[in-house]
């Protein structure tokens, strides 16, 4: 394959070539060379040309090559856990979710550790109707996490089941709360300095 590869792009390098000699003959002459000055310059930006575009699309070619390898046989360097845990989202997304959960909590055994596997398993059960498990998957991993994206991530999606599938309200002030002073300079606490005031309100005229 490498040797298709190699034939192919000298063979365009040396088309393009034969072509950019042309173009360097006529630059060559509006340069003001002339006789063996003009060729000699119109075939060295012939050949010149010819060599970059040649090692040019063999760069992309073999770039392309490594992209494609490491997606089929991944190394493991660059994204484990993507590339791990992507049998459990192809599951779900066959809609076996009794299987994709079953996966989750094995790889969570397998993987104590692990934030990544507790955020994709809790949001598995989030959007299936069983926010109880997704609440306590989200701080489970936001205990385990000491990423600050992973914490911020948790603590939203707490006060999203909170406001909404747990219908628990009066728990979501203090993840707001939470929030605003765990990310003070953030838009999100912003965003929970508002959603706090109004949830408040709202608490107070029902009570």
């Amino acid at each position: 394959m490498h040797d298709d590869v190699s034939r192919t792009a000298t063979t365009y390098g040396a088309v393009l070539g034969v072509v950019f000699t042309g173009v360097g003959a006529l630059l060559c002459y509006m340069l003001g060379l002339r006789g063996l000055f003009l060729v000699g310059g119109a075939i060295g930006i012939g050949v010149g040309s010819g060599w970059i575009i040649r090692y040019v699309a063999l760069s992309i070619a073999e770039g392309a090559g490594r992209s494609i390898l490491a997606f089929v046989q991944p190394s493991g360097k660059s994204s484990p856990y993507q590339q791990e845990f992507s049998q459990g989202q192809a599951l779900a997304a066959a809609d076996n979710i009794e299987g994709a959960i079953e996966w989750y909590d094995a790889e969570m055994a397998r993987l104590p550790e692990s934030v990544l596997v507790r955020i994709q398993n809790a949001d598995l059960h989030a959007r299936n109707g069983r926010p109880e498990r997704a609440e306590a998957l989200f701080l489970e991993a936001r205990r385990l996490t000491s990423d600050r994206n992973f914490e911020l991530y948790c603590t939203q999606r707490l006060i999203d089941l909170r406001l909404g599938a747990l219908r628990d309200p009066a728990r979501a002030l203090p993840e707001l709360r939470r929030l605003m002073e765990r990310f003070p300079e953030s838009r999100e606490a912003a965003g929970a300095q508002i959603a706090l005031a109004r949830l408040k309100q709202e608490l107070a005229r029902e009570s």
